[in-house]
């Protein structure tokens, strides 16, 4: 997270080391401009982890063992991560 970079346009997510753009700075997907996270800053990033050690995991465990828990790529593109979400659902009877 330290070292992500959203475009501004198309919301695409890269990472400075690890998938860098193609030109810094510009969204190698739209051309948009890439921009740091205000939340993306080492404290914050510890404080978000703290908190998903102390209130997330135990309650993903509990739906884990209920055989309910389905995860998903949150880093894949907003609309992938939404077309997931939605075939998840409907496969426990969430929605038609």
């Amino acid at each position: 997270m330290l070292g992500r970079l959203t475009c501004k346009k198309c919301h695409f997510v890269f990472h400075e080391k690890t998938s860098p753009p193609a030109v810094k700075g510009i969204c190698s997907v739209c051309g948009g401009k890439l921009y740091k996270r205000q939340d993306d800053r080492e404290d914050l990033i510890r404080a978000r982890l703290r908190a998903y050690h102390f209130m997330t995991e135990p309650l993903a465990g509990y739906y884990r063992r209920s055989g309910v828990f389905m995860p998903v790529k949150a880093e894949l593109t907003t609309e992938i991560v939404f077309k997931d979400i939605i075939k998840k659902m409907a496969k426990l009877g969430f929605i038609a």
